[in-house]
């Protein structure tokens, strides 16, 4: 790290951002977080700032010095985070800060997505936070400002084999929230540390000022070690070297972190239904973790992913109770006599569980990160008010993702008791939860004498009188919120948890207008969660991005397995009938025989007169007439229906163009009817 000189803000990012002002500031005024309201942030503003930061930074991320993907907004990140704060003390969330810095010029830096993913909304400070609306001078930060005027050099101490020590409190915090000791960087910066002492010893005495200027220069990775070596190459070969290096103590006050743990690749071979599987994580987003979607026919496998990849997850103890059995998986078309799940995790880990014939037990060799974890089945209801929270059998929730009859946690009381939950963290978790319930700000959760409560539809309801839906949904949540922050200490900011989320049948319970939300509300709410979800429905395929869906298709016996994309703006029908669901049409089937029925006379040469066509004709035009989705709709299928009624025979490739112009005529002639 090293300090940076803060361009001036272009004028177009400073007009943007202060209608996103505006906007934060109306949330505000109608009560923030108090009010059970989330702040909406438009990204596409940091976009006018992202190429003038990188240029100042000559493409380096300022945290790690790395060169940094500016491909996507990962490359934007918040000094201060834009809301909900994270303390050092675990579950230490200030909900409100620091919203009203969000668009501020002098609080954007350009970062890697490895600093963006262990830093997410982590800011110490020492003594008082800003009252909100405050200016930044007012409190004591604890990580460091690239941008500021605290030189690195003075709290960070680079050794020759990549690590990174700190000498002072703030370099100590600085290292522990960006993870800058994590392998994959500790590696980087040895190699960059070998080359530059190979340098500096094949050098003439004295150095060249060209060699220590190519050496230093700002747009090289890791100026900050590599000006460090240097100055201690000078005091050893000096003639006053004598002197023995001062070399700092190592100041350490925060417990060590390596950064946020994730998954990388799954594979899976021999094991269920599985010859060969190989599941890659696509890069991440603009602070949100990808996904994986699994679309495929029942018997293709899906549920089988989700549950290998729990059991290589688990605790042994858990693995007992969920597969007592460890030879049923391996697969009985194979040769082998093992199968194996191995994940591999971001820094450098791998964990593999292995099972063999003729053993009920699995070996699982590797190291296994803390990692959290929660598996759900398709029957995902909330649990009678009896079910207890005070045990899970298995650690987090992973029973109901073998057993559909399993329970869910009954998190409710937890969450409805005050003591457990305080005020504030209550109303931050409420907010997240209504942007998943899909309702509007005027309705609100509370809670009473150790039950939630919904005030919607002008009435106050229990969570068990709510719709099989929002159950669904609340369920899915609520536990999530147990398992990933009350039972771990870490507060009830959903947008802070960390692990992974195995979900079966994503659809279950939901109406088709949730069914293309959910994708993107639980990646909103829960933006640092990994989910591995399963699906048959093709409306819960928005909201993914590139490289997140993956498609099972079982053929002659065996399955097979490719990452596929479907393009924006296709409706159900089309995804339906494309390659990722493989249907002839969507048309009920009775209207597709009445349909063959029709084009099979008209070939024969029966004309519009004969009495069998004229009655399918009819039916088919009520039919198509009252079910085509739309009026624009049901136009198109009458001129379309009316041209291929007159041509019979399917149009050849090269009268295509004349037929399109046909049926825009026709179509602009049913216009006009309808008009006239």
């Amino acid at each position: 790290m090293i300090l940076i000189t803060r361009p001036s803000q272009p004028p177009a990012y400073a007009e943007r951002a202060a209608l996103g002002q505006t906007a934060l500031e109306a949330t505000a005024a109608e009560g923030g977080f108090k009010a059970q309201r989330r702040y909406d942030f438009d990204s596409s503003i940091w976009l006018a700032a992202r190429e003038v930061l990188r240029e100042a930074s000559y493409g380096k991320c300022v945290w790690c010095e790395s060169q940094a993907d500016y491909t996507s907004l990962a490359g934007i990140e918040h000094y201060r985070p834009k809301h909900r704060a994270e303390g050092l003390r675990k579950g230490e969330i200030h909900p409100d800060h620091y919203w009203w810095l969000a668009y501020s010029w002098d609080n954007l830096v350009f970062s890697c997505e490895n600093c963006n993913r262990a830093k997410r909304n982590r800011f110490p400070v020492v003594g008082k936070r800003l009252e909100p609306g405050g200016p930044s001078g007012a409190e004591q930060p604890l990580l460091l400002d690239p941008y500021g005027t605290d030189d690195p050099s003075e709290h960070l101490w680079f050794e020759d084999d990549g690590t990174v020590r700190p000498i002072s409190h703030r370099g100590d915090v600085t290292i522990e929230v960006l993870a800058l000791n994590r392998p994959d960087l500790v590696e980087r910066r040895r190699e960059a540390a070998a080359l530059t002492l190979s340098v500096l010893a094949a050098a003439p005495d004295p150095i060249p000022v060209s060699t220590l200027a190519e050496l230093t220069a700002p747009r090289r990775e890791y100026v900050g070690l590599r000006r460090q070596l240097l100055e201690r190459h000078q005091l050893r070969v000096g003639t006053e070297a004598a002197a023995e290096i001062s070399v700092p103590e190592t100041v350490t006050i925060v417990p060590p972190d390596i950064g946020a743990v994730w998954i990388e690749k799954v594979d899976i071979v021999n094991f269920g239904c599985f010859h060969e599987l190989e599941l890659r994580f696509s890069a991440p987003g603009e602070g949100y973790e990808p996904w994986i979607v699994v679309l495929g026919a029942n018997g293709s496998g899906k549920s089988t992913i989700l549950r290998a990849i729990a059991l290589a997850l688990c605790s042994e103890d858990a693995r007992r109770r969920l597969a007592p059995d460890a030879s049923k998986y391996v697969n009985r078309d194979a040769r082998a006599s093992r199968g194996h799940v191995r994940i591999r995790f971001n820094q450098g880990d791998e964990l593999r569980l292995e099972a063999s014939r003729g053993s009920r037990h699995f070996t699982v060799t590797g190291r296994r990160p803390e990692f959290a974890l929660a598996g759900y089945g398709p029957t995902r209801l909330l649990p009678h008010r009896t079910t207890s929270t005070s045990h899970r059998a298995t650690g987090p929730q992973l029973a109901n993702l073998f057993d559909p009859w399993a329970s869910l946690a009954n998190a409710e009381p937890w969450l409805a008791d005050p003591r457990q939950v305080p005020p504030d963290d209550f109303k931050v978790l409420a907010s997240s939860l209504k942007t998943l319930m899909s309702v509007t700000d005027e309705i609100a959760l509370s809670r009473r004498s150790g039950k939630m409560r919904a005030r919607m539809f002008n009435t106050t309801v229990d969570l068990d009188e709510l719709s099989d839906g929002y159950q669904s949904i609340l369920a899915l949540s609520l536990d999530l919120s147990l398992a990933f922050g009350g039972e771990r200490g870490q507060g009830y900011s959903t947008e802070n948890f960390e692990g992974m989320v195995l979900i079966d049948e994503l659809e279950v319970h939901l109406h088709p207008e949730w069914k293309m939300r959910v994708v993107s509300d639980l990646r909103s709410v829960f933006p640092h969660l990994q989910f591995v979800a399963t699906t048959h429905d093709p409306l819960c395929l928005r909201g993914l991005q590139p490289g997140e869906l993956h498609l099972l298709e079982r053929r002659d016996g065996t399955i097979t397995h490719q990452q596929t994309d479907v393009p924006p703006g296709l409706d159900a029908d089309e995804i339906l009938t494309g390659s990722w669901f493989g249907l002839d049409t969507t048309l009920d089937p009775k209207v597709q025989a009445d349909l063959m029925q029709y084009r099979n006379l008209r070939l024969a040469g029966h004309g519009p007169d004969d009495p069998a066509v004229a009655d399918l004709q009819h039916g088919l035009e009520l039919t198509l007439g009252s079910y085509t989705g739309t009026s624009l709709g049901r136009v198109m299928v009458e001129a379309a229906g009316e041209l291929v009624a007159e041509q019979a025979a399917p149009a050849a490739a090269a009268d295509t163009k004349l037929t399109k112009d046909q049926i825009k005529e026709r179509l602009l002639a049913h216009a006009r009817e309808r008009t006239e």
